[in-house]
């Protein structure tokens, strides 16, 4: 068919609305049948700029529901959103979207799963970048339970401290006596190797900077604070 009986066939269905039974055998036709790269293109040309109803897109929603994408659309649809940058507007949607919706555990599991993938493929230097980017160098704005604790015992002994003092890239826990950096550290997060070796070359930049860097394990806070702390100021 040439494309001017295409155009011809096309504006004498203009306007027409078929019938359930016609648009089944429409579909049961074309099922299974693969487009050409030049199709797809045509088809994405002609729906630029075009907005779905909203009876189409509950029809849309409700006949997607229940369906589940095999690996390969899924696959086909992570590669065409990679790089895509989203508007504000469309992020605000997809928040509304999900909003009061929850992940199950599956979901949950692989999620987890994938973001442990990525961070043992990133080197050194992007985990130490990344974790620089959070607030309060990685730890979030609330203190932990063995930074209050520390902070008790440092009033109650009337010693002067500034809290998450700014050093360079870095904050640390306190700052004593204009020289001492006290770090609270919980032994689960780092006692792993990874995070060693960041916290070796965060010390080495900060008494680069004539500092003098003391790090607190949280069992030894939790057991005595006191002690733990005139320890660090002794040192």
């Amino acid at each position: 068919m040439t494309n001017e009986q295409r155009m011809h066939v096309s504006a004498g269905c203009m306007g027409r609305v078929q019938s359930i039974e016609t648009r089944l055998k429409r579909s049961l036709a074309l099922k299974g049948r693969k487009l050409s790269p030049q199709q797809i293109t045509q088809m994405s040309e002609r729906q630029k700029g075009r907005t779905a109803s909203p009876e189409t897109r509950l029809k849309l929603s409700r006949s997607q529901k229940g369906r589940t994408a095999s690996p390969e659309t899924r696959l086909k649809l992570l590669r065409s959103s990679k790089g895509r940058i989203w508007s504000t507007e469309s992020r605000a949607k997809l928040s509304m979207v999900r909003t009061g919706k929850k992940m199950s555990q599956e979901a949950r599991i692989h999620m987890s799963e994938a973001v442990k993938q990525r961070w043992r493929q990133m080197s050194d230097e992007d985990k130490e970048r990344l974790i620089l980017k959070m607030p309060s160098g990685g730890r979030g704005k609330r203190d932990t339970s063995i930074e209050r604790s520390v902070r008790r015992v440092l009033d109650d002994l009337g010693i002067t401290y500034i809290p998450q003092f700014k050093i360079g890239r870095y904050h640390a826990d306190f700052l004593v006596a204009g020289f001492l950096v006290l770090e609270c550290d919980g032994i689960y997060w780092h006692s792993r190797p990874e995070q060693v070796i960041l916290d070796q070359r965060r010390d080495q930049r900060i008494t680069e900077q004539g500092y003098l860097v003391h790090r607190i394990l949280d069992h030894e806070i939790i057991q005595d604070p006191i002690l733990a702390v005139l320890a660090a100021l002794s040192c």
